[in-house]
Protein backbone atom coordinates (compact mmCIF):
# COMPACT_ATOMS: atom_id res chain seq x y z
CA UNK A 1 0.00 0.00 0.00
CA UNK A 2 1.56 3.28 -1.03
CA UNK A 3 2.32 5.67 1.69
CA UNK A 4 1.70 9.36 1.22
CA UNK A 5 4.25 11.85 2.41
CA UNK A 6 3.26 14.46 4.89
CA UNK A 7 4.73 17.93 4.66
CA UNK A 8 5.63 17.84 8.33
CA UNK A 9 7.59 14.58 7.99
CA UNK A 10 10.47 16.41 6.36
CA UNK A 11 10.69 18.75 9.33
CA UNK A 12 10.89 15.96 11.86
CA UNK A 13 14.42 15.17 13.02
CA UNK A 14 14.02 11.42 13.27
CA UNK A 15 13.95 9.55 9.95
CA UNK A 16 13.00 5.95 10.23
CA UNK A 17 14.61 3.30 8.08
CA UNK A 18 11.26 1.72 7.23
CA UNK A 19 10.18 4.88 5.42
CA UNK A 20 13.31 4.95 3.25
CA UNK A 21 12.89 1.24 2.52
CA UNK A 22 9.30 1.81 1.39
CA UNK A 23 10.42 4.64 -0.85
CA UNK A 24 13.20 2.60 -2.42
CA UNK A 25 10.81 -0.32 -3.07
CA UNK A 26 8.30 2.01 -4.73
CA UNK A 27 11.06 3.54 -6.86
CA UNK A 28 12.20 0.08 -7.94
CA UNK A 29 8.65 -0.90 -8.91
CA UNK A 30 8.21 2.27 -10.95
CA UNK A 31 11.51 1.63 -12.73
CA UNK A 32 10.44 -1.95 -13.52
CA UNK A 33 7.14 -0.72 -14.99
CA UNK A 34 9.01 1.76 -17.21
CA UNK A 35 11.23 -1.03 -18.55
CA UNK A 36 8.19 -3.20 -19.29
CA UNK A 37 6.60 -0.32 -21.21
CA UNK A 38 9.74 -0.05 -23.32
CA UNK A 39 9.50 -3.75 -24.29
CA UNK A 40 6.36 -3.44 -26.47
CA UNK A 41 6.76 -5.63 -29.52
CA UNK A 42 4.87 -5.91 -32.83
CA UNK A 43 3.10 -9.11 -31.79
CA UNK A 44 1.58 -7.44 -28.70
CA UNK A 45 0.45 -4.48 -30.76
CA UNK A 46 -1.18 -6.72 -33.38
CA UNK A 47 -3.11 -8.54 -30.64
CA UNK A 48 -4.60 -5.18 -29.62
CA UNK A 49 -5.65 -4.29 -33.18
CA UNK A 50 -2.61 -2.57 -34.64
CA UNK A 51 -2.26 -3.03 -38.39
CA UNK A 52 1.02 -2.03 -39.92
CA UNK A 53 1.44 -0.46 -43.33
CA UNK A 54 4.07 -1.27 -45.92
CA UNK A 55 7.56 -1.13 -44.59
CA UNK A 56 9.92 1.58 -45.70
CA UNK A 57 12.61 -1.06 -46.00
CA UNK A 58 10.91 -2.58 -49.05
CA UNK A 59 10.61 0.68 -51.00
CA UNK A 60 13.19 0.75 -53.82
CA UNK A 61 15.76 3.49 -53.82
CA UNK A 62 15.17 6.33 -56.28
CA UNK A 63 16.89 5.95 -59.62
CA UNK A 64 19.81 8.26 -60.14
CA UNK A 65 19.82 9.30 -63.80
CA UNK A 66 22.33 11.70 -65.13
CA UNK A 67 20.86 15.15 -64.91
CA UNK A 68 21.31 17.53 -67.77
CA UNK A 69 20.88 21.20 -67.01
CA UNK A 70 20.85 22.23 -70.66
CA UNK A 71 17.83 23.55 -72.51
CA UNK A 72 15.72 20.77 -74.00
CA UNK A 73 14.03 20.77 -77.39
CA UNK A 74 10.93 18.89 -76.22
CA UNK A 75 11.52 16.00 -78.61
CA UNK A 76 12.08 13.53 -75.76
CA UNK A 77 8.74 14.27 -74.16
CA UNK A 78 6.92 14.03 -77.50
CA UNK A 79 8.52 10.65 -78.24
CA UNK A 80 7.23 9.20 -74.95
CA UNK A 81 3.65 10.54 -75.37
CA UNK A 82 2.67 9.25 -78.83
CA UNK A 83 -0.37 7.34 -77.52
CA UNK A 84 -1.38 10.25 -75.32
CA UNK A 85 -1.57 12.56 -78.38
CA UNK A 86 -4.07 10.23 -80.06
CA UNK A 87 -6.20 10.14 -76.95
CA UNK A 88 -6.13 13.88 -76.58
CA UNK A 89 -7.10 14.26 -80.25
CA UNK A 90 -10.12 12.03 -79.67
CA UNK A 91 -10.98 13.87 -76.50
CA UNK A 92 -10.49 17.17 -78.33
CA UNK A 93 -12.85 16.07 -81.11
CA UNK A 94 -15.44 14.94 -78.56
CA UNK A 95 -15.18 18.27 -76.75
CA UNK A 96 -15.45 20.19 -80.02
CA UNK A 97 -18.60 18.26 -81.00
CA UNK A 98 -20.19 18.87 -77.61
CA UNK A 99 -19.33 22.57 -77.71
CA UNK A 100 -20.72 22.94 -81.24
CA UNK A 101 -23.95 21.18 -80.29
CA UNK A 102 -24.33 23.41 -77.24
CA UNK A 103 -23.61 26.55 -79.26
CA UNK A 104 -26.12 25.56 -81.95
CA UNK A 105 -28.79 24.91 -79.31
CA UNK A 106 -28.11 28.27 -77.65
CA UNK A 107 -28.20 30.04 -81.02
CA UNK A 108 -31.54 28.38 -81.88
CA UNK A 109 -33.03 29.47 -78.55
CA UNK A 110 -31.82 33.05 -78.92
CA UNK A 111 -33.05 33.19 -82.55
CA UNK A 112 -36.47 31.94 -81.45
CA UNK A 113 -36.59 34.52 -78.64
CA UNK A 114 -35.61 37.28 -81.06
CA UNK A 115 -38.34 36.24 -83.51
CA UNK A 116 -40.91 36.24 -80.68
CA UNK A 117 -39.76 39.69 -79.58
CA UNK A 118 -40.06 41.04 -83.13
CA UNK A 119 -43.55 39.57 -83.43
CA UNK A 120 -44.64 41.17 -80.14
CA UNK A 121 -43.28 44.55 -81.25
CA UNK A 122 -45.09 44.28 -84.60
CA UNK A 123 -48.38 43.37 -82.86
CA UNK A 124 -48.00 46.30 -80.46
CA UNK A 125 -47.28 48.65 -83.36
CA UNK A 126 -50.37 47.42 -85.27
CA UNK A 127 -52.57 47.78 -82.17
CA UNK A 128 -51.28 51.29 -81.53
CA UNK A 129 -51.93 52.20 -85.16
CA UNK A 130 -55.48 50.80 -84.95
CA UNK A 131 -56.18 52.77 -81.76
CA UNK A 132 -54.87 55.95 -83.34
CA UNK A 133 -57.12 55.38 -86.36
CA UNK A 134 -60.13 54.67 -84.14
CA UNK A 135 -59.47 57.83 -82.09
CA UNK A 136 -59.60 59.98 -85.19
CA UNK A 137 -62.99 58.59 -86.22
CA UNK A 138 -64.64 58.93 -82.80
CA UNK A 139 -66.93 61.79 -81.92
CA UNK A 140 -66.18 64.06 -78.97
CA UNK A 141 -68.73 62.26 -76.77
CA UNK A 142 -67.24 58.86 -77.61
CA UNK A 143 -63.76 60.13 -76.76
CA UNK A 144 -64.99 61.51 -73.41
CA UNK A 145 -66.77 58.26 -72.62
CA UNK A 146 -63.60 56.30 -73.36
CA UNK A 147 -61.59 58.61 -71.13
CA UNK A 148 -64.14 58.26 -68.32
CA UNK A 149 -64.02 54.47 -68.61
CA UNK A 150 -60.25 54.52 -68.36
CA UNK A 151 -60.36 57.04 -65.50
CA UNK A 152 -58.87 59.96 -67.43
CA UNK A 153 -61.86 62.28 -67.35
CA UNK A 154 -61.26 66.01 -67.61
CA UNK A 155 -60.70 67.71 -64.30
CA UNK A 156 -62.77 70.75 -65.33
CA UNK A 157 -66.01 68.77 -64.84
CA UNK A 158 -67.98 68.81 -61.67
CA UNK A 159 -66.57 66.08 -59.46
CA UNK A 160 -69.95 65.53 -57.76
CA UNK A 161 -71.56 64.58 -61.06
CA UNK A 162 -68.61 62.32 -61.83
CA UNK A 163 -68.92 60.54 -58.48
CA UNK A 164 -72.68 60.07 -59.01
CA UNK A 165 -72.01 58.58 -62.44
CA UNK A 166 -69.40 56.17 -61.01
CA UNK A 167 -71.83 55.15 -58.24
CA UNK A 168 -74.56 54.42 -60.80
CA UNK A 169 -72.10 52.23 -62.75
CA UNK A 170 -71.62 50.14 -59.60
CA UNK A 171 -75.36 49.80 -59.04
CA UNK A 172 -75.75 52.36 -56.27
CA UNK A 173 -78.92 54.38 -56.82
CA UNK A 174 -79.91 57.07 -54.40
CA UNK A 175 -83.08 59.18 -54.42
CA UNK A 176 -81.48 62.58 -54.38
CA UNK A 177 -80.18 62.58 -57.96
CA UNK A 178 -83.30 61.43 -59.82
Amino acid sequence: MPRYQDALDELSASDSDSETDDLSIEAARAQKKRKQADKIDLHALQQHGYKSGPSVLYVPAPKQDEQSWEWGSGKDAKAHDVDADEETAEAREHTRAAANAGAEAAAAISHKAMQQNLKLKADARAEHKQLAHDKKQQTFQQKEKRKRDVGQAKSAKNYVEEEKRLARNFGMYSGFDT
